[in-house]
């Protein structure tokens, strides 16, 4: 199978990533808000090193494959994964010793990173009195959610994770933290309102239905303006209903959830219907090789899709193109170099050897006139 390389640099522990679904002033916001204040998607290099840093507390990374991860044992003691990237781990040491006595953005810092260390339900135990403050955060109550969330087994425990998530949003919003722009925080927040809103709830449905792994679609995240769901893996024409920022949005959740693949299918599907061949291939080569996911019908016929389209790709770098008028009629090294710059140099070099040979020639004949 044909494998893309891209440039992941897994040692940058503190690269940045996005907040709101998890809170923490430790890592402002990657995504460049435009004046439309839609989202741009990041570059799938970018997306890559912030996603394995996000993934680096749950899942070993194999420095030869990366995006290839594997569950890592947990700590019967603590919750918190063993093998877990260093700056996490650095950030949970920094913060523990004190963590009964942390408050506010610094109590938001500490559970989210015990969320990426994988210790929900050490996150939860700590964030669950906060939900009965007389002045609750915002922010608490988003880490508590998604701990609720990631942690979840039960409609029952998505229920809970939905009505925490209903009790952050009757909260203040936040102040940006450092790093972070009052945009980026309007569109985080209305990321967090819709899209992440839906991912809870649909993960609540499929916890109630379990339905057969055959049958079972993407994540559909996405609404139309009537609050239909926009199924964008079936068709041309439902990928057209998707938002301008539908990739930045689908990286987002990903970030937010690096352990979910069925997130991670997602971002695969909406860059497949959005058009980038390339990401698409990646991030199920990602699912698959990765994550060892066989997938339903409908990830195995897309990926099989995406693969046959990558294929057919132009190689990178510039070459002729079929039908270019610029070209027609040109075979051989015409086709390459344009015939007028061809001449122009040939004759410059003919002239400078015909001069070189007449010099020669004087030459010569001066030495033999002296001879005799």
């Amino acid at each position: 199978m044909p494998r893309l390389l891209f440039a992941v640099v897994l040692g940058l522990l503190s690269a940045p990533l996005a907040f709101a679904g998890l809170y923490t002033p430790d890592e402002p916001c990657p995504f460049d808000i435009k004046p439309d204040g839609t989202a741009a998607p990041l570059p799938l290099t970018q997306f890559l090193i912030l996603y394995n840093d996000a993934a680096a507390g749950q899942f070993p990374i194999d420095p030869k494959n990366p995006g290839t991860f594997d569950w890592v044992p947990t700590d019967d003691r603590s919750g918190v994964k063993v093998l877990a990237g260093g700056g996490l781990m650095q950030r949970y040491a920094a913060r523990h010793p004190k963590a009964a006595q942390l408050t506010g953005p610094d109590l938001a810092a500490y559970t989210a990173t015990l969320i990426r260390l994988g210790g929900y339900n050490q996150a939860i135990s700590r964030l669950t009195p906060e939900a009965r403050s007389r002045t609750p955060n915002y922010l608490l109550l988003a880490n508590l959610s998604h701990a609720l969330a990631l942690a979840a087994g039960t409609p029952a425990d998505w229920q809970t994770a939905l009505s925490r998530f209903a009790d952050a949003l009757d909260c203040d919003p936040p102040t940006p933290p450092p790093g972070t722009t009052p945009e980026q925080l309007k569109w985080q927040m209305r990321v967090d309102r819709t899209h992440y809103r839906l991912w809870l709830r649909l993960s609540k449905e499929d916890a109630e239905k379990r339905p057969p792994v055959p049958t079972q679609p993407p994540d559909a995240v996405f609404e139309t303006a009537d609050r239909k769901p926009i199924r964008f893996w079936e068709s041309d024409e439902e990928a057209k209903k998707l938002p301008p920022d539908a990739v930045a949005v689908a990286q987002q959740l990903a970030l937010w959830s690096p352990g979910d693949v069925k997130v991670l299918w997602t971002l695969g599907e909406v860059y497949l219907a959005t058009g980038d061949v390339k990401a698409a291939v990646k991030v199920y080569e990602m699912c698959a090789d990765g994550r060892k996911f066989g997938g339903p019908a409908v990830f195995r016929d897309n990926r099989a899709k995406a693969l046959d389209l990558f294929a057919k790709l132009p190689p990178d770098g510039p070459r002729a193109v079929e039908g270019d008028p610029q070209l027609d009629g040109r075979k051989g090294l015409f086709a390459l170099v344009d015939p007028t710059t061809f001449y122009v140099v040939v004759g410059v070099f003919a002239l400078a050897a015909a001069v070189m040979l007449v010099l020669q020639g004087w030459s010569l004949a001066k030495r033999f006139t002296r001879s005799r």
